[in-house]
């Protein structure tokens, strides 16, 4: 894998953005393929996972497939004391993936919600490591106090 020039910004991406070259594998197309359910040039950017199979497997799973996709997409508002996961394309998927766990959750903008009644439940997980202990980890911990 290499970094190459970065894209200079545009009227769709007004920072730009950086670019990466990486040769294809047998080991990341079987993970594209298999494991997200995506075709050739599908991304997961634009293109929703089809991960149906996910939702079956061990709790200890599903609960790092969650921290996982919370670390990177999930946000936290003490205000209206919900929290936010920003996954538009993977919503559904998301949903119930959060439901294997009890936790239900609704489409609010581009975003999958989890309001109070539901964030006590959200937080038995927790959906932000307990071990990395980031900045979305300390305030639902403080939404969970209060």
């Amino acid at each position: 894998m290499r970094r190459d020039k970065d894209r200079v910004p545009y009227a769709g991406k007004p920072n730009g953005f950086y670019v990466w070259r990486s040769r294809s594998s047998a080991l990341i197309d079987w993970m594209f393929n298999v494991c997200l359910g995506l075709k050739d040039g599908e991304l997961t950017t634009y293109d929703p996972v089809r991960m149906e199979w996910a939702l079956d497997t061990p709790k200890g799973f599903r609960r790092g497939l969650v921290q996982g996709i919370a670390e990177s997409d999930g946000s936290v508002s003490i205000a209206s004391q919900t929290v936010e996961f920003w996954i538009e394309q993977d919503r559904d998927f998301f949903a119930g993936l959060l439901q294997t766990f009890g936790v239900k959750s609704f489409k609010n903008r581009q975003a999958l919600s989890v309001t109070k009644n539901e964030v006590a439940k959200l937080g038995m997980i927790p959906p932000f490591s307990p071990v990395l202990q980031t900045v979305r980890f300390l305030r639902l911990q403080k939404l969970l106090r209060a």
